[in-house]
């Protein structure tokens, strides 16, 4: 009986999976065999360790969000950045943990993914008035009310009153007042200067 060959990418999609159904407990080379009906080897054959293979089941999951991210048409990219990463935290509850909360150390592609979202951030010609590290600060206080949303939209007890139209409304309605307020503080900055001078 021939042996049965296995892609890489088949081989991380039943990593991902598995890390959606149990968590990176269960991410195992034994597990990921079973799951394939294989044995060890051809995960061997495609990578080092499990801890490359978590790294692309991140990068899996990090796709996906993208593919999310690219569904949105708010017409505003910030909103449909904060929609995206609600949304993956509701259809993929266990990755979302995995990544966000319990990895301290965040993820290979991070600071890649931020300058990504600050250079969308700079098309907002709202936004395009502010500094790099006035954006990077707006994208943080968004990222912090998004993950409490994120949380929430999880839980059962939510699902029914968390619908992806009243999440969309509480990002959206959330942006535009931690934006309001930085285009405040900012004028109250401005105000100041001009006093100065």
């Amino acid at each position: 009986m021939a042996k049965v060959k296995f892609t890489k990418d088949q081989i991380i999609d039943a990593a991902f999976e598995i890390a959606c159904e149990s968590g990176f407990e269960k991410l195992t080379i034994r597990n990921i065999a079973k799951h394939l009906g294989s044995s060890i080897a051809p995960i061997y054959v495609n990578f080092k360790d499990v801890d490359a293979l978590k790294e692309a089941v991140i990068s899996k999951s990090v796709e996906v969000n993208k593919q999310i991210l690219a569904e949105q048409n708010s017409g505003d990219p910030f909103l449909d950045v904060g929609i995206a990463s609600v949304l993956f935290a509701k259809r993929y509850p266990r990755l979302f943990d995995e990544i966000v909360i319990k990895n301290v150390n965040g993820y290979q592609g991070q600071s890649e993914n931020e300058k990504r979202i600050i250079s969308q951030m700079k098309k907002d010609p709202q936004l395009a008035q502010f500094s790099d590290e006035s954006l990077r600060l707006l994208l943080l206080k968004m990222q912090a009310m998004q993950a409490g949303l994120s949380l929430l939209a999880r839980k059962k007890i939510y699902k029914g009153l968390l619908d992806d139209a009243t999440i969309i409304k509480i990002l959206d309605d959330t942006g535009i007042d931690v934006l309001n307020g930085m285009l405040r503080k900012k004028e109250d900055f401005d105000i100041a200067i001009d006093k100065k001078r």
